[in-house]
């Protein structure tokens, strides 16, 4: 028996992949020092025809490792170093040498970690020791020793195979242990000694040995001949899982931490002043095959493929079913189905849209660049990057746009969005052009040219529409004029006044389709109902118990909103609106308005009238031959109104109703009405600039410093509405006060408030029934003018008289030498001498609502003032309670509303808007079915934002375009009926004019309105409710008048309508609008009536021209006085508080026009080159 060396061995198992025959073989195979790292080394051996492992893992200092294959710490031997001779066998004398057959135990081979790591460990508890840096000898049967230069040793491991291996073994593809010769070695009864593991650096070093001197490659090699793929690389089933397993990531070290590791590694570090330095990040393709630094290798391969993906990205993008196209009209070679631009694309969804779309196809793109607007930005948590100031995603959107515009003029939704918002902002055409330089947005002829784009769309969408028989639509029209100035005067050019008429076409949402049938309407005109119309049965029309309602609730909202310790009843009284005082409420929904292009025509000439009419029909897809068989309103003023009422009548004989325009349903404007109303009011009770009496309006503008209208008929809007909610305001509140029986009603509710006995909303409701009796009906008015002094217990007083003498207090006795010191702001000169002409006008003869002439045939001994007083806050709360229902869309309180402005007109020298509306209610009351009526109601109100409160009346919207098409047609020097004021810029203002809104509220500047605050009005309510105190303005005083005898018994404007209706007015009416439609009773000359005449109708000094004649004096000197111009204001609700802002005509308009400035009409037409 042989003795084997004298130093132990190292044994080594040999795993494979299938299982063969029953055996063992086992090699010796040098051990290292125990000191030294453990390594792993791989070999790949063809001549077996298997990869084989040599598993060299040191179990006991190994961490536990998931159930995965045991790729990283394999061996695969090479075919090439494999000598050929088999080894010798030995006899079974439980020992074996180097020339014994060796005896091969196969076992079945599993892939699970965990069986692996026990059978390791069972190993290594009975493994020899072993000595340092030995070495097995080339030759079979050598001895074995140590080598002698231990830094270099060979690799043992091809030569132990091969003593391993001799043909006509078992299939290598099982698990093998092969088993070395030595004389030490036991037999199988005895137990056989366990390897023991080598640290990496140990396995490291054998691995590269092996790679080095054995095989003669680099570690690039390697790794090539590792990775390489393709048809031509022929890969065993070992090389191709592991390679899997490791570019999969199911391995403990993944690709991403090999290659963090080289990207970090100091070995592929380069000099920052170096050649190669330069190369790291390159996009050049020759830096990356020529890199030699792994940094620089990586670099460049990283910007290349990001550079491949941003150009996918970017071409994705561009391309039309993107989303990003925004043509103006089809392209030859685009996708059928890409939509034309539309207004609807452009607005405060634009940038959100845009933003979705990159999301969507530049993901990668808009990371990179969130990460470079955003410090710490976490790709996984945008949410931590929003700010208030310059939200990175808004600017990241507007960036990735641009290079998407430069990338193809065709992606030019943002920058096309950004043009038109510039052009609506009237900015100078060189912004234009050096942002179309920069590529932030097209030429500014691309931007007019988009504009005419979509003025044809918006006309074929409204033709469209209105063929359609099964929607509701409407018109609004007006006049429209300026005067043209003419710099060079010459034959052709001189100063001329340009008129025109506008209109828009609105849908109506909500309406009924039946309601708008012709038949049913025309059979109700054949029924004349008219005929018959009375003063009671107008009369009876008005719904005084709603009257009385929105009274107090009109009292309970002034306590709520002027008294601070009552503000908390200020929903509860908007929910008392919107049930117990609710008429008819139109739903908020945003109303689609469509302006349709200018017409040069004259609407006071009646051809020209009836061509506009037909023209804005046309636009509306009604022509002669093909009218869709239904009713179409269409509102106007005051003026318009009437004008087409004529029309109708002078066309009445054509048999065609398109011809006739029997079809048209002429609508009274509300604004023009609530306005001229306003008016009246002023008109009314205004008195004269140096009046003492303490119920005009100049007696509380004098005391709190406003000025005196320059025209009282036709006052600036938002001023007089501001004038008179602030002393309608005080007067209701000295009616509280005078009613609780305090000095001061802030004090007093403070004082409430302290004690805790803030009364209830309840008690609240009946102390203003008391005080709305008291001061704000107009029977309340008349008993002033009976004696007011506390009667005898004997007389026989109406009981209501006696209820309102105890709540009106009697006040202090009154002679007219007590009242001739009180301050009175004496501003205009002109308003004096209005006043004093008004004040000739003869009196005398005119008769009081009781048949009876006002001779005094005894002292007066009623309170004129007073009364005065009590009709002011009557005729106030039915204006302001107009506006309030105009702005919470309730058209049936505004119609309510009208049909007392009726008797109030009557009352007053405005026969014209009395005409106005008494042919709209009858109209309605009588030639209309319910469905009509209804839908004529909603037609009076717009909402262009669809939010509740936010209503505005119908003819405001149609005055705001008109001013605006006004200040372009002017600074133009154009005519309305031009292509290019009918066509690009009439059909376009509404959407200009939303736009800069919307883009505000797109980018989250909606909550900074711009608009002022509503001012404050508490020092003037104080002012106001002192000079009120001191008056004793709403006491009982008899006797008390400023006023000329004639005038002590005059009674409202209501009650003084009623008496004109029932004295000639009414049937004057009845019989010319009979006359005119041919359905007249009786041959006579029209206006001429049996019936008494009609003294009111004198129209001299009473102007119900709708704000047209400030005009009339331009032709002289080609100007007009910034009074004369009367001014337009936007009402709406916030928080049961109605606010007037002025609407800034001509700021929008100086914004428009700014950007017209920029070149000439054939230079702005030309198509976009770039």
């Amino acid at each position: 028996m042989s003795s084997g060396p004298s130093t132990p061995l190292r044994w080594v198992r040999v795993q494979g992949q299938k299982q063969a025959q029953s055996g063992s073989h086992r090699f010796p195979v040098a051990s290292p020092s125990s000191g030294s790292p453990k390594a792993a080394f791989p070999s790949r051996t063809s001549a077996f025809g298997f990869e084989s492992v040599i598993d060299f893992t040191d179990t006991q200092s190994t961490p536990s490792l998931p159930d995965t294959p045991q790729c990283t710490s394999r061996a695969i031997l090479s075919s090439q170093i494999l000598p050929n001779p088999p080894l010798g066998g030995s006899s079974g004398s439980g020992h074996t040498n180097p020339t014994s057959t060796p005896q091969v135990a196969y076992r079945p081979y599993t892939d699970h970690p965990s069986t692996s790591r026990k059978r390791a460990r069972d190993d290594v508890e009975n493994q020899p020791p072993m000595p340092l840096h030995p070495y097995v000898p080339t030759t079979p049967g050598a001895a074995y020793g140590t080598y002698p230069d231990w830094r270099h040793p060979p690799s043992p491991v091809p030569h132990t195979f091969l003593s391993a291996w001799h043909p006509g073994t078992p299939d290598p593809f099982r698990s093998v242990t092969i088993t070395a010769p030595t004389d030490n070695l036991s037999t199988d009864s005895e137990r056989p000694t366990k390897r023991k593991y080598r640290r990496e650096t140990q396995k490291l070093s054998l691995l590269l040995d092996f790679i080095y001197d054995e095989l003669g490659w680099s570690i690039g090699d390697v790794l090539y001949a590792l990775f390489d793929f393709g048809d031509d690389v022929h890969r065993e089933p070992r090389h191709a899982s592991g390679v899997a397993c490791f570019l999969q990531g199911r391995t403990i070290h993944t690709a991403a931490e090999i290659i963090d590791l080289w990207m970090r590694h100091p070995d592929g570090r380069v000099s920052d002043d170096s050649i190669e330095h330069g190369k790291m990040f390159s996009a050049r393709q020759e830096d990356l095959q020529n890199a030699k630094s792994v940094r620089v290798a990586l670099t460049c391969f990283a910007t290349q493929r990001v550079m491949k993906k941003l150009i996918k990205e970017a071409e994705d993008v561009v391309r039309p079913e993107s989303g990003l196209h925004a043509s103006r009209k089809k392209i030859s070679g685009r996708l059928p189905d890409t939509p034309k631009l539309v207004w609807n694309d452009i607005g405060a969804a634009t940038l959100s849209r845009a933003n979705t779309i990159i999301k969507t196809y530049q993901p990668l793109l808009r990371t990179l660049l969130m990460a470079v607007a955003v410090r710490d930005f976490d790709p996984c948590n945008e949410d931590k990057t929003l700010r208030q100031r310059r939200p990175p995603e808004l600017v990241v959107t507007n960036v990735i746009s641009d290079l998407d515009f430069s990338r193809s003029n065709r992606a030019n939704y943002i920058a096309l969005a950004r043009g038109l918002l510039h052009f609506a902002l009237s900015a100078p055409f060189d912004i234009f052009q050096y942002q179309s330089r920069t590529g932030a947005m097209p030429a500014y002829s691309t931007v007019i040219s988009t504009l005419e784009g979509l003025a044809k769309q918006e006309a074929e969408r409204v033709v469209e529409h209105g063929k359609d028989t099964t929607t509701v639509k409407g018109l609004i029209t007006d006049n429209i004029q300026h005067f043209l100035l003419q710099r060079d005067l010459c034959i052709g050019r001189v100063n001329a006044m340009k008129v025109g008429m506008a209109a828009t076409y609105v849908e109506l949402h909500g309406c009924p389709v039946g309601a708008l049938d012709f038949a049913d309407r025309e059979q109700r005109l054949k029924e004349n109902t008219r005929a018959s119309l009375s003063v009671s049965r107008l009369f009876n029309l008005i719904d005084q118990e709603h009257l009385a309602t929105v009274g107090v609730l009109f009292l309970l909202r002034t306590l709520a909103v002027n008294i601070p310790e009552l503000a908390k009843y200020q929903d509860e009284v908007s929910l008392r609106y919107r049930t117990r005082g609710r008429k008819l409420r139109v739903e908020p929904r945003a109303s689609n308005v469509h302006p349709l292009g200018s017409s040069g025509k004259n609407e006071t000439v009646t051809t020209e009238l009836k061509d506009a009419l037909v023209d804005f029909l046309e636009q509306a897809g009604q022509e002669h031959g093909q009218w869709n068989g239904q009713l179409m309103p269409i509102c106007g003023d005051g003026l318009t109104f009437e004008k087409i009422v004529q029309v109708k009548h002078y066309l009445r004989f054509h048999p065609d109703p398109f011809e006739s325009l029997s079809f048209l349903v002429p609508v009274l404007a509300p604004w023009h009405t609530v306005w001229t109303d306003i008016g009246r009011i002023f008109q009314t009770h205004w008195g004269t600039t140096l009046s003492h009496d303490p119920s005009t309006l100049a007696f509380s503008a004098g005391k709190i410093h406003r000025r005196t209208p320059a025209n009282l008929s036709k006052p600036d809007f938002k001023e007089a509405l501001e004038l008179l909610e602030t002393v309608h305001d005080a007067r209701i509140l000295d009616c509280f006060r005078i009613y609780y029986k305090t000095d001061d009603i802030f004090d007093h509710f403070k004082a409430l408030a302290s004690d805790n006995k803030i009364p209830s909303f309840e008690d609240l409701e009946t102390h203003a029934k008391a005080v709305y009796r008291a001061f704000c009906t107009h029977h309340s008015g008349e008993r002033a003018l009976d004696p007011v002094q506390d009667a005898a217990s004997t007389s026989n007083e109406h009981p209501n008289t006696t209820r309102w003498k105890a709540v009106v207090p009697l006040g202090a006795a009154w002679t007219r030498a007590q009242h001739t010191t009180s301050t009175i702001s004496d501003s205009a000169a002109s308003a004096t001498k209005q006043k004093a002409k008004a004040a000739k006008s003869k009196m005398s003869k005119r008769r009081n609502p009781r048949g009876r002439l006002n001779e005094l045939e005894e002292p007066f001994t009623g309170d004129r003032v007073l009364a005065n007083a009590i009709n002011f806050i009557g005729d106030a709360i039915t204006a302001r309670e107009f506006l309030y229902a105009v702005s919470e869309g309730d058209v049936g309180r505004v119609y309510e509303a009208m049909k007392m402005m009726l008797f109030t007109f009557a009352g007053t020298r405005h026969s014209r808007y009395t005409q106005y509306l008494l042919e709209f209610i009858s109209s309605l009351e009588f030639e209309s079915s319910p469905a009509l009526r209804e839908t004529i109601l909603k037609s009076l109100l717009v909402n262009l934002s669809g939010e509740p409160g936010r209503f505005s009346p119908a003819d405001l919207i149609q005055e705001y375009f008109n001013r605006l098409l006004q200040a372009i047609a002017e600074r133009k020097g154009a005519e309305y009926s031009t292509h290019f004021i009918c066509h690009v810029v009439s059909r376009n203002l509404h959407h200009l004019a939303r736009l800069r809104d919307d883009f505000y509220d797109g980018v989250g500047l909606a909550e900074r309105s711009g608009r002022h605050a509503k001012p404050h009005k508490d020092a003037e309510l104080r002012i106001l409710l002192k000079e009120y105190k001191i008056e004793q303005l709403h006491y009982r005083r008899p006797g008390r008048t400023f006023a000329s005898e004639d005038e002590n018994h005059k009674f409202s404007d209501f009650r003084q309508g009623l008496a004109n209706l029932r004295h000639g007015k009414l049937s004057k009416w009845v019989n010319e609008s009979l006359f005119m439609r041919g359905t007249s009773k009786h041959n006579g000359i029209p206006g001429l009536t049996n019936d008494m005449p009609d003294e009111e109708s004198d129209d001299s000094s009473g102007n119900d021209d709708d704000g047209k004649g400030w005009s009339g004096g331009m032709e002289g000197v080609g100007e007009a006085t910034e009074s004369a111009i009367p001014k337009l204001a936007y009402m709406r609700l916030v928080d049961g508080d109605l606010l007037v802002e002025r609407l800034d005509v001509e700021a929008d308009a100086q914004r428009i026009l700014d950007s017209l400035e920029a070149g000439e009409l054939d230079e702005i037409l030309e198509d976009d080159t770039d």
